[in-house]
């Protein structure tokens, strides 16, 4: 940690900041540009690059494998139609709601499942989706993204060249300092005002401003945040943010001990994909010049070279076959050993990035359950990625959903720690139904002990369905028979065969009474 921190002492401006900690970022900046230029090199351009100036990598593996690796993070940090979270109560609430009766707690689980999917449709209803898929290309590549969630508006993105971040030793963000460039006409006329007065020492070139962002940790529970345009306060812009719900969000891919940035997941193959980089090269340029067609004339041959230049098919040519000689390159054979190697490197690089065509064995007749058990057994190198995505993620994004919906009255106000969103994506529980396995594994090893009768009988199968229910995220209140229903229709099934057993005899005994 640097000693203007520790001793609590600031920089006289946000831009000073800003520079001090750029040097700590730059080898990070580096190696993600290097890896962009191998992936997709618009995702983290060098400086000065744009449009036309961005370099073609001479493979194509690096794109698709980030766009498949993307896909397969977005869909588990994310999955569409279905909760990534849920919400539990506190040990000493659990106890007061226990207290009211096991009827009690699963109305109230019922009532969490309603808030989740009110939570839910709040989510579907924004791009925050599509914000989250480009910040897990920048993860990929970069190995670093923050994410800034306002009050009002989208989601926004910003890149690892467009902001520092300071850590304290456990890896939690201390100061964040953001650069923007602007253009004048998206500010109002009053903050222009302001910059003109102190000269134009952050305009840049192309006439847009250098705007600052800074979020200062005060204590363990706030942020102090404010704006700077060339070296003066904006107005309005000063505020503080709690820390269980902060809306700026410096990710990592790959965290690191007494880093301030992460490692990407394309630095870790940055190798293979440099050989593979110059394999394909090679072999491309070779292949073009083992199609270009060249002839050599003895130049004592009596034939005409314009004469056989010009000779269409089928045309006779006065001359002899010795005269012209097609020049060859004959390096098929050293092509063949670019080319296996390049494939190894495909294939090892499409089993990282999780590409199904990696996992697919070769055969007429491959299963589906075959595919899913290979993917599963890859995707569990990626385990503690999605651990420090969900922590640095999931759990604060949900906060921070929850507080503004709070705010504007989409969810009601809790008491302080009654109520917290927990996780369930990724390894450890796949989806919601991870209680819901432990459950039925208990209950086939008890039924297969004591027997399928004696377990229906000494289970209390209202509860469990309502276990089950809350484990998929499902309204049993809509589906299950309520105790009073199920009473009822006994009632009714009992009159029926009542009926139906003395129907005939009531039938007998009016028969006789009619012959008497």
């Amino acid at each position: 940690m640097d000693k203007e921190i520790m001793k609590g002492a600031q920089p006289q401006t946000a831009q000073e900041m800003y520079n001090e900690l750029v040097s700590i970022r730059e080898p990070y900046l580096e190696r993600a540009r290097q890896s962009a230029e191998l992936t997709i090199p618009a995702l983290l351009p060098q400086e000065g690059q744009k449009g036309l100036d961005l370099p073609t990598p001479w493979q194509s593996l690096g794109a698709s494998a980030v766009n498949t690796l993307s896909s397969k993070v977005t869909l588990t940090l994310m999955p569409p139609a279905t909760a990534f979270f849920k919400f539990e109560l506190s040990n000493e609430t659990k106890q007061t709601v226990n207290a009211n009766g096991p009827e009690a707690m699963a109305q109230v689980e019922q009532t969490l499942i309603e808030l989740e999917e009110r939570v839910m449709k709040n989510i579907e209803g924004t791009a925050d989706r599509v914000a989250i898929s480009e910040a897990s290309k920048q993860l990929i590549v970069a190995g670093n993204v923050l994410i800034h969630q306002p009050a009002k508006g989208s989601m926004r993105v910003f890149k690892l060249n467009q902001y520092v971040v300071r850590r304290d030793p456990s890896g939690n963000p201390i100061r964040i300092v953001l650069k923007e460039c602007i253009s004048p006409l998206a500010l109002p006329q009053e903050i222009l005002d302001a910059a003109h007065m102190s000269g134009q020492a952050s305009k840049a070139a192309d006439g847009s401003l250098d705007i600052y962002t800074v979020i200062q940790r005060e204590n363990i529970a706030t942020f102090k945040t404010y704006q700077e345009i060339n070296d003066m306060v904006v107005e309005g812009t000063e505020g503080t943010i709690p820390a269980s719900s902060m809306s700026y969000l410096p990710l990592r891919w790959a965290r690191s001990d007494g880093e301030d940035y992460g490692r990407s997941h394309v630095e870790e193959y940055l190798g293979d994909f440099n050989s593979l980089e110059g394999l394909e090269r090679a072999i491309v340029e070779g292949s073009a010049a083992s199609a270009k067609i060249v002839y050599l004339r003895n130049p004592g041959s009596a034939t005409s070279a314009e004469e056989f230049s010009h000779a269409e098919n089928g045309d006779v040519v006065d001359g002899s076959p010795q005269d012209f000689v097609v020049v060859q390159a004959q390096k098929f054979a050293d092509l063949q050993v670019a080319q296996a190697e390049a494939a190894k490197l495909e294939q090892r690089l499409a089993r990282a990035f999780l590409m199904v065509s990696s996992v697919q064995r070769q055969a007429e007749r491959v299963t589906a359950e075959e595919i899913r058990i290979m993917a599963g057994e890859l995707e569990e190198s990626l385990g503690g990625i999605y651990s420090t995505l969900a922590l640095e993620l999931q759990l604060p994004y949900i906060k921070r959903k929850m507080a503004l919906m709070s705010q504007s009255g989409e969810l009601p106000q809790f008491p302080p720690g009654t109520l917290a969103p927990t996780i369930v994506t990724g390894l450890a529980a796949l989806g919601r139904n991870a209680e819901v396995a432990k459950i039925m594994s208990w209950a086939n090893a008890c039924s297969s002990v004591i027997g399928p009768e004696a377990f229906a009988g000494s289970v209390n199968s209202d509860q469990l369905l309502k276990k089950f229910g809350t484990g998929f995220g499902v309204k049993v209140n809509e589906i299950v028979k309520s105790a009073e229903q199920m009473q009822q229709e006994q009632q009714a099934a009992q009159q029926q065969s009542n009926m139906q057993t003395m129907g005939p005899e009531v039938i007998r005994a009016q028969a006789n009474k009619q012959q008497q």
